[in-house]
């Protein structure tokens, strides 16, 4: 993920949509210009700042002197997705589009559970863990662990002195 803030001088006139569209596509050319070996999955803007003063939703008619946003940028490399890609093509499957499970799990669990005031979505991969932390029914951080179901698997492996089938089962059962 690229974090990323933009502002704007805005001289007292009122904030409309297209002056955030603007900002965001200003940062977004910049995270391409600046990392040129990702792709740009997601945008997440996860605050607006107007007039130094913070809100979790665009704020429609404001008037203000100087906008902010603070945005998270979910990225692959660019290499993978065209691995990705070239995989699917043999297999006559075409890619419309590549998300982050993760975040893409989470926006749909969140919906269902309703509004709270904090909430974490933990998606235990293979290799990986992910962690997606939402802090008044808005998305606030995520990280990424290297450590997965794997590394349990191994770890059950090692301690117990069994195979790791055996391993699996018992992590399974559990």
């Amino acid at each position: 993920s690229i974090g990323f803030s933009i502002s704007k001088k805005m001289e007292g006139t009122k904030i409309q949509k297209k002056d955030i569209e603007y900002l965001i596509q200003d940062a977004k050319q910049q995270v391409i210009k600046s990392y040129p070996d990702e792709n740009i999955i997601h945008i997440i803007v996860t605050n607006y700042r107007i007039n130094n003063n913070n809100f979790d939703s665009f704020p429609e008619e404001n008037n203000c002197n100087k906008v902010s946003i603070d945005l998270i940028f979910i990225c692959y490399p660019k290499k993978l997705i065209k691995n990705l890609e070239d995989l699917f093509y043999k297999h006559h499957i075409s890619i419309k589009q590549i998300l982050f499970s993760s975040y893409a799990k989470s926006l749909n669990y969140k919906e269902e559970l309703g509004s709270f005031q904090n909430i974490a979505f933990v998606d235990i991969g293979y290799k990986k863990t992910s962690v997606i932390y939402y802090k008044n029914d808005n998305f606030n951080f995520f990280h990424m662990m290297p450590i997965g179901s794997q590394h349990i698997t191994k770890d059950i492996s090692k301690i117990l002195k069994i195979d790791l089938k055996k391993s699996e089962k018992a992590k399974l059962n559990f």
